[in-house]
């Protein structure tokens, strides 16, 4: 397998010194897919220009942000109790920010036990004691209906922006005023090991009017909204550029070889910025070497000799030291990546991502005989090309997997549409997964067998959470 760490800090390197405007990109893999040396097995392609610009996608990456990006201060460990609250019950979890920032949010682990009416949540200052003092510095409110009555959840509960100084301490303060002894809230709590630092669990029997420290922490986040657009137009102000005009990358590397790792990367790019980029992730100056009148900016992260080259004035090429150089090797006139690999990687068109690897003879592993669902019939798989695209409403992923004879594919076209039936009649199975399941197309050409799928991204989402739900996740 690849290593991942000198691939982990070029990306964060690439990510601060990559952009400009590219003007109309060409389509994924056209240029950057020509460039890939023969030694490669696995070849991969991400069209980050029309990602970044789809509205959905926006949306989805804008909630998937507000799941842990923008958090300061926090306590999730151990939820081995809870504590309810209503009508003068308040409960409340003091927390010191380290970092001064704009709270706007915070994130609590509730539950819903009947109709308890609105949740209120306020911010406020805490005295010398520790416990809230003062009216709420920030606050906000949800709905009942907003909360889950069935499983516990983190619940996001949007309050006035109010600015946080570094080193106080503050209190989230939980209350639900028209709530009683049967229809309540309850917060999760860590009750034996609480050992959040910044703060501490209070309770108030009297509307919080006076508290008490208990031990224990409440499970809790607070933090900044954060959007795609605020990401991204925080880059650009950092560092100056705009990853919404980075247009494509092709990622290679070979299964078999542990140090064999490239990519390559278009779009316009301010080559000082990204060096020092670099210099600043490595921690060192790059050492510069020539190889075939290129200059090779080297560096040692973790014993892994990573490069990066210039070949042009929109290419990036960036890995580890053979790769990179086979890559140069390529651009000089040897020989680029032709064959089955290359065909099924063009074969599978503009997709949004694309990835066609070849598999090793040990992949499968060791399949025992009495595996019940045939497991075995992927043994002979030699190669498998996947894809995900979007146009307008519509998501597709198409996975194809190459078997060494037209039976092999056969027989595991009939594995698969078997198991598809045996999970279709399993009880407490979500009707979103059935749906699913129904809408999965399974055929063979030749050798080949292709599962191909279509759904919406609204649809997507309604799986996963039935899922998540199914396990027991939140």
């Amino acid at each position: 397998m690849v290593r991942k760490t000198f691939l982990l800090t070029m990306i964060v390197a690439l990510m601060a010194g990559l952009g400009g405007a590219i003007g109309c990109a060409s389509p994924l893999g056209i240029a950057a897919i020509d460039l890939v040396p023969q030694q490669a097995n696995l070849i991969g392609g991400i069209n980050i220009n029309r990602i970044l610009a789809d509205q959905d996608v926006k949306a989805a990456l804008d909630v998937a942000l507000r799941g842990n990006a923008g958090i300061y201060e926090q306590y999730t460990e151990n939820e081995d109790d809870q504590w309810r609250f209503h009508g003068k019950t308040w409960l409340a979890q003091s927390f010191t920010p380290a970092t001064a920032h704009e709270i706007e949010r915070v994130v609590l682990r509730i539950w819903r036990v009947g109709d308890p009416g609105d949740l209120v949540v306020g911010i406020r200052a805490t005295d010398g004691d520790g416990h809230p003092a003062g009216e709420d510095l920030a606050s906000g409110r949800l709905s009942q209906d907003e909360v889950s009555p069935e499983r516990w959840m983190w619940q996001e509960i949007d309050v006035t922006p109010y600015p946080l100084s570094a080193g106080t301490k503050y209190a989230i303060v939980v209350r639900a005023p028209d709530a009683n002894g049967i229809s309540h809230y309850r917060w999760k709590y860590d009750h034996y090991e609480g050992q959040y630092p910044g703060g501490s669990n209070e309770y108030s029997g009297n509307w919080g009017e006076s508290w008490t420290t208990h031990p224990g922490d409440f499970l809790f986040k607070e933090g900044e909204k954060l959007t795609l657009d605020q990401a991204l137009e925080w880059m650009e102000d950092e560092i100056g550029i705009d990853l919404r005009d980075f247009s494509e990358a092709v990622i290679f590397g070979n299964t078999e070889l542990e140090n064999y790792f490239g990519a390559i990367l278009k779009g316009a790019f301010d080559k000082e910025a990204l060096i020092e980029g670099i210099e600043g992730v490595a921690g060192e100056e790059l050492t510069i070497t020539e190889y075939k009148g290129y200059q090779i900016y080297t560096t040692t992260i973790d014993a892994e000799k990573g490069a990066i080259c210039f070949l042009g004035g929109d290419t990036i090429l960036c890995g580890l030291v053979g790769a990179v150089r086979d890559a140069i090797d390529v651009k000089e006139g040897a020989p680029h990546l032709s064959g089955p690999i290359y065909e099924a990687y063009n074969a599978l068109g503009d997709a949004w991502i694309k990835v066609v690897a070849a598999v090793p003879e040990t992949a499968m592993g060791e399949i025992p005989e009495d595996v019940s669902i045939g497991l075995e019939a992927f043994s002979d798989v030699e190669m498998l090309a996947l894809s995900l695209n979007k146009a307008g409403e519509a998501v597709s992923l198409q996975l194809k997997l190459l078997f060494s004879s037209s039976e092999g594919a056969a027989d595991a076209e009939d594995t698969i549409s078997g198991l598809l039936s045996f999970i279709s009649i399993l009880p407490d199975i979500p009707p979103e997964l059935i749906d699913m399941i129904d809408g999965l197309d399974v055929s063979v050409s030749g050798s080949w067998v292709t599962i191909s799928f279509q759904t919406t991204l609204a649809e997507g989402q309604e799986l996963v959470q039935a899922l998540a739900e199914m396990g027991g996740e939140e």
